[in-house]
């Protein structure tokens, strides 16, 4: 019996094993497919499978990645290409861009799996300044068959982050316990090269207004491409309200000059004077939604100036040479966490301009940014000066600090001994830096300075 058994079961295990073999067999041709064409795809393409800004960047509230336009822009797009194609590689702009000098897109030299992007200031300048789109596709195609992959849809945009008011502060009215008067400079961004055509909101204690010229509106109407700003709102004055004077910290306002391109404004809140705290705040928002916000209370100190150290100083009113790997020289501006009497201060911001001035009477704007205590800036060969000021919620603004001095020297950043040159290098977006090469011998020579 058990012997019967045995081999009634080798013959279902049999059995099982040859119909398991003609379903296989059946099914081979459904199954060929897919599998040809999963390794196919991995193996016999070229795709974008990650990417990496390796320049300063801005996210915005929808996600959106945003460049800055303060310095050059620096993208890597790495590869899948098992099969190490060289590639002939193109951008195609979602919007019509006619002048794209400055904007390299490039697949390395010595590694296959790697895009490289180059943008200049320029050309980030260019863009921030009309559309701020620079979303598009990315095209690949494998010269010595002419074989085109997938195209790679990329999000990008240029944008600056709005400018903040500036020293935003209480006085007080004449009236009899006064009333507090928020003051604060706006600026005008309607001279802005950069903010003209997209920011117009401000939020005064989150109520909802628009500005323009250093006029305050209650209302504004997009008319196709432009807008339309209507019903001023009065509460908001321009001139020094008669009578006004200091509030309990005994900041005045009045001994302070206005910014370039930014407009006095003196805010009658109706807020009687009180020994509680009273909070204030105003944020400018762009459409994007990128704001600069400002925060102030009845019982703000002002905060002291931020400054670099004096041995560092010295140096850069000699020249420093710019940095063989990056071409650049770093700056560091610090800040002492302390109010002018000497309450310490904690979230101290420092928002700093450096300007160009090879021509003193014509400074050019270079580079603007901050930093949560301290703030670093990198500038390439040129002579500068370097406005800075601290800023704190509920801190009245630091007065500004100017690198010139009472002598005004310049800061001198000299080239470098040595510049790269490449293949891959650009003679547009490079600073013949290790990093940045130039592409030609001639380039090089035209920036050396003897």
């Amino acid at each position: 019996m058990k012997t019967k058994i045995k081999e009634l079961k080798k013959t279902i295990l049999v059995f099982s094993a040859i119909l398991s073999s003609l379903i296989l067999f059946s099914c081979a041709d459904s199954i060929h497919d897919p599998v040809k064409d999963f390794f196919k795809e991995y193996t016999e393409t070229a795709s974008v499978g990650r990417t990496e800004i390796n320049s300063q960047y801005n996210v915005s509230p929808a996600g959106i990645n945003c460049l800055v336009s303060d310095e050059n822009g620096k993208i890597t797009f790495y590869l899948r290409n098992p099969q190490k194609y060289k590639l002939d590689v193109s951008y195609k702009f979602d919007d019509e861009i006619t002048n794209t000098d400055g904007f390299v897109l490039t697949q390395n030299p010595s590694d296959t799996s790697i895009l490289n992007l180059s943008i200049s200031q320029e050309f980030l300048e260019r863009i921030d300044e009309t559309s701020k789109n620079l979303s598009g596709r990315i095209a690949m195609i494998e010269p010595r068959t002419q074989r085109a992959f997938d195209e790679y849809p990329y999000t990008l945009h240029v944008n600056s982050i709005p400018p903040a008011i500036e020293n935003l502060c209480f006085q007080l009215s004449s009236e009899t316990n006064g009333k507090y008067i928020a003051c604060f400079y706006l600026p005008d961004v309607s001279k802005m090269r950069f903010h003209k055509n997209d920011v117009r909101k401000i939020y005064i204690n989150g109520e909802l207004r628009y500005f323009d010229s250093g006029k305050i509106y209650k209302n504004a109407i997009l008319n196709g491409t432009e807008w339309t700003y209507t019903e001023e709102d009065l509460r908001f004055k321009t001139s020094k309200p008669d009578g006004m004077t200091v509030s309990e910290n005994g900041y005045d306002f009045t001994k302070t000059s206005a910014p370039l391109d930014f407009t006095p404004i003196y805010y009658d809140t109706g807020i009687a004077q009180s020994l509680d705290t009273v909070s204030f705040n105003v944020k400018i928002e762009d459409d994007e939604g990128f704001f600069a916000e400002s925060k102030v209370s009845n019982k703000a100190k002002q905060l002291s100036s931020p400054y670099i150290e004096q041995t560092k100083l010295k140096e850069l009113y000699k020249g420093i040479s710019s940095d063989e790997e990056t071409g650049l020289v770093e700056i560091e501006i610090n800040h002492n966490g302390l109010a002018t009497d000497g309450t310490p201060c904690e979230n101290v911001e420092i928002v700093y301009k450096a300007y160009e001035i090879s021509d003193p009477s014509a400074p050019v704007l270079a580079k603007s940014g901050k930093g949560k205590g301290s703030a670093k800036v990198s500038l390439s060969k040129g002579r500068y000066k370097i406005l800075a000021k601290a800023k704190a919620p509920y801190f009245i603004d630091s007065q500004d600090f100017d690198s010139q001095g009472d002598e005004l020297k310049p800061i001198k950043i000299i080239a470098p001994i040595v510049y790269y040159i490449s293949q891959s290098g650009n003679n547009k977006t490079g600073n013949g830096s290790k990093a940045y090469p130039y592409r030609s011998i001639q380039k090089a020579i035209e920036e050396f300075d003897i």
